[in-house]
């Protein structure tokens, strides 16, 4: 009898009203539908633990008599998918990191309100920033100095910032020179 035949039993008894029975009919069904189905998929399902033992010490097992390590090999093999993706991604972030062009160390020390300027604007066009805060910003978080301070405890600079940051159109380098050393130098 297959598991069509149940399922039509139970039918037939469900409708003469007869519940009890047609309930447990579909609940034999069901279950013959999923160890059908366990088994497709795992061809030892609902053998004995001892035909399974038998067949690991006579080196004849697949994966499956192994209880639990079809789940873990897969398992691992996520993690392994997982970890292979992110070496991937770092390996990726290194090398582009490697092809930025490597930022002089020279370009971050000022020591004359004119070096100051180049090295800001040198700064941006290697960045490809246009905007002289948005470089200042950058200038200060790579550790930039004006006059042996960083930029952002410097209160020439930080005058000079809130001056930029106000203005709003493009300055030349002379201009934002001009207002350097008008911040009190």
């Amino acid at each position: 009898m297959n598991i069509d035949e149940l399922i039509k039993i139970a039918q037939k008894l469900d409708q003469e009203n007869n519940y009890a029975l047609a309930d447990k009919i579909d609940k034999i069904a069901q279950k013959a539908q999923r160890d059908i189905y366990d088994f497709n998929n795992n061809p030892n399902a609902g053998e004995t633990w001892y035909n399974r033992l038998g067949r690991i010490f006579s080196g004849n097992a697949t994966i499956y008599d192994y209880p639990g390590l079809a789940n873990a090999l897969r398992q691992n093999d996520k993690q392994m998918q997982f970890w292979k993706k992110r070496r991937r991604e770092f390996r990726n972030r290194n090398q582009m990191q490697q092809n930025q062009p490597q930022q002089s160390k020279q370009f971050l020390v000022s020591t004359t309100p004119q070096q100051l300027v180049q090295n800001l604007f040198e700064f941006g066009r290697q960045n490809n920033i246009n905007d002289l805060a948005q470089t200042m910003d950058l200038y200060s978080s790579k550790g930039g100095t004006y006059m042996g301070q960083p930029i952002n405890q410097n209160q020439q600079a930080l005058r000079l910032y809130d001056q930029v940051k106000n203005n709003p159109g493009n300055l030349s380098q002379q201009q934002i020179l001009k207002l350097l050393t008008r911040s009190g130098i």
